[in-house]
């Protein structure tokens, strides 16, 4: 994480603040218009009127926050304030290298995307930000950034001048009317319809999207109600209840269908959002948004058709696996016995030749077994219903150990296991991972070296890596990706008899514990894979 520096004019920044007396003031509405039109016209959840102050950020108006203030440590606007004239923002903070571990970004509120506009006093100093936040990476139109910028002056204005707001009529008519212009011009923009609703249900507000899906003039529209408009019945079935909870102070969100005058019937998404509140804290009208999401619905239908063809498919694999388990394990056990007792009782008293092909049998069915068992437990780790709980990564290492046990004593290899933490994950699929990097460290051991493996681990910020060392015949720096594809085979089957799926379900695995897996090798001296994990409560990858 990266503290901002100060900026340069920081010691008359701050005496400007306490000169303005913004800090620790009450609530008013005229900057929770702001903070609310600021959230609707960038759709974000959270919108904050930011004041730097010398060893905090302190919000002057919020919306979808309930701090009142943070460190300035942590803030981001600490970073925008430091470019009076621009809009800094952060579509992805997790990929930012000033906030990537900033508490804010993997704790609560968990930000993403920021961004925010400096407000700037009219003697250039930037005072804190507008901003808007939200827990999805994203990118502001250049519409919405421009708004932002517009609204920080606005702010900027009603700082400089809070005490002429009573006294200067004529200068605050006109400030409203400049403020008014500017917000009918936000309003105006973009394709979404917006209105604003009293309490008595009626327009006072209108943007020119809402009035063509009605084919009315401004005229025509305000002063009209809701009923009116759009019928009693279907007003007091689908939109009163939502109104009504909107001016108690409740945000709703909703689907309808709505048959505009314009365009016929069309599925909707209808958003109300309290604003304009009074002395007694009780909003005075509602801003709604209507979104036209007509072929966003006739896609939900193509959409959910996959979702059926996708688990019927997954059924067809689920009897997939059925077969792999017993329909074709069953027969290759009975041949797999035979051909053993073969080797045992008749292999002395065959001729070179049939000792031979015996041993392309016994190589063939220990072959297809891997090939069997690989699948299998691809199927079945593709199809895995995922429970996460605490994991010892010490108990799971040593299953995945004693499950090799044969081969380690075979090939008289060396495991060492470090003392591991314990992770949020699935115990099977983990042990299933490292069983499958053990094998691999086994089977691709140096010729006649017993192969030198070590499991140990490193903790980062917020991630574990669990790493599998060997000392064998390495993998070329060009195969280091595609060694995880379904099927990749860089040996020949005489090296190696599995299917080519071990190390692709190991990172299905480490994909669905909200991590990934890596490896670094060198040919003739070993490898590395490295399996990475969030730790509890450390960050925001790993699954509920």
């Amino acid at each position: 994480m990266t503290i901002a520096r100060k900026p340069t004019r920081e010691a008359e920044r701050l005496a400007r603040l306490q000169e303005l007396g913004v800090l620790d003031t009450l609530p008013h509405a005229a900057f929770d218009v702001i903070t609310e039109l600021a959230a609707h016209i960038c759709d974000s959840p959270i919108a904050l009127i930011s004041v730097i102050d010398d060893e905090r950020q302190w919000f002057k108006s919020r919306v979808g926050l309930q701090s009142t203030e943070t460190a300035r440590d942590f803030a981001f606007c600490a970073h925008a304030i430091l470019e009076p004239h621009a809009v800094m923002e952060v579509h992805d903070a997790l990929s930012d290298e000033r906030f990537r571990d900033n508490p804010m970004v993997i704790g609560e509120p968990h930000i993403r995307h920021y961004a925010g506009a400096p407000i700037v006093t009219s003697d250039g100093l930037a005072l804190g930000t507008v901003c808007v936040i939200d827990q999805e990476v994203r990118r502001l139109s250049a519409y919405q950034l421009d708004t932002l910028r517009l609204l920080a002056a606005v702010v900027a204005h009603m700082f400089e001048h809070s005490a002429s707001l009573h006294g200067n009529l004529s200068h605050e008519t006109r400030r409203l009317k400049h403020r008014q212009a500017v917000m009918q011009a936000m309003g105006d923009a973009g394709l979404d319809l917006k209105v604003f609703i009293d309490r008595d249900y009626r327009y006072r507000y209108a943007n020119g999207s809402y009035l063509a899906y009605w084919n009315l003039s401004e005229g025509d529209l305000l002063g009209k109600t809701v009923p009116e408009l759009q019928t009693p019945a279907a007003f007091a079935a689908t939109l009163k209840p939502h109104l009504d909870a909107a001016l108690r102070g409740e945000q709703r969100r909703f689907q309808t269908i709505i048959d505009f005058a314009a365009t016929g019937p069309r599925h909707v998404e209808v958003t109300y959002i309290p604003a304009l509140f009074d002395e007694q804290g009780l909003p005075t009208g509602v801003v709604g948004r209507v979104q036209d999401i007509h072929e966003i619905k006739a896609r939900q239908v193509q959409l959910e058709a996959t979702v059926k063809l996708l688990e019927q498919r997954t059924l067809q694999q689920q009897q997939y696996i059925h077969v792999l388990s017993h329909d074709l394990k069953e027969p290759l056990n009975t041949i797999g016995n035979f051909v053993s007792l073969i080797d045992e009782d008749y292999r002395a008293s065959m001729a070179p030749d049939g000792q031979t092909y015996l041993d392309h049998v016994l190589q063939g069915t220990r072959r297809m077994r891997s090939l069997i068992d690989d699948l299998r437990r691809f199927f079945e780790v593709e199809n895995h219903v995922v429970s996460m709980e605490a994991v010892a990564l010490d108990s799971v290492a040593r299953q995945a150990v004693q499950e090799l046990a044969e081969a380690i004593e075979r090939q008289r290899a060396m495991v060492r296991i470090d003392p591991l933490p314990s992770v949020h994950g699935n115990a099977s699929l983990l042990r299933i991972c490292l069983q499958n990097l053990l094998s691999n460290a086994l089977r691709f051991a140096r010729p006649g070296e017993p192969p030198q493996v070590h499991i140990h681990g490193t903790e980062g910020e917020a991630t574990l890596s669990v790493h599998v060392d060997d000392q064998g015949i390495g993998i070329d720096a060009a195969h280091h990706e595609t060694i995880f594809e379904p099927y990749a085979r860089l040996h020949a089957r005489r090296v190696s008899e599995g299917a080519g799926l071990g190390l692709a379900i190991c990172r299905r695995i480490a994909r669905m514990h909200g991590g990934d897996i890596v490896v670094l090798s060198t040919p003739g001296v070993g490898s590395r894979f490295s399996l990475l994990l969030p730790l509890p409560g450390r960050g925001e990858g790993a699954p509920e």
